[in-house]
């Protein structure tokens, strides 16, 4: 949904179940080791996966 959606990431974190922003970003940075606005500028997927390696 990050990258193939205009929605903000608040709105994304509510139409998921979580009930803040803030919940939402910090687990994803937990399970994908960046936060999703990071996530989504470099498009998600192989981008984000070759930011962690560095």
């Amino acid at each position: 949904m990050l990258v193939s959606t205009e929605m903000s990431v608040a709105e994304i974190a509510l139409e998921v179940g979580y009930g803040s922003y803030k919940t939402f970003s910090r687990i994803f940075h937990k399970k994908k080791g960046i936060v999703p606005k990071d996530y989504r500028k470099q498009g998600g997927g192989a981008a984000a996966r070759e930011s962690q390696h560095r």
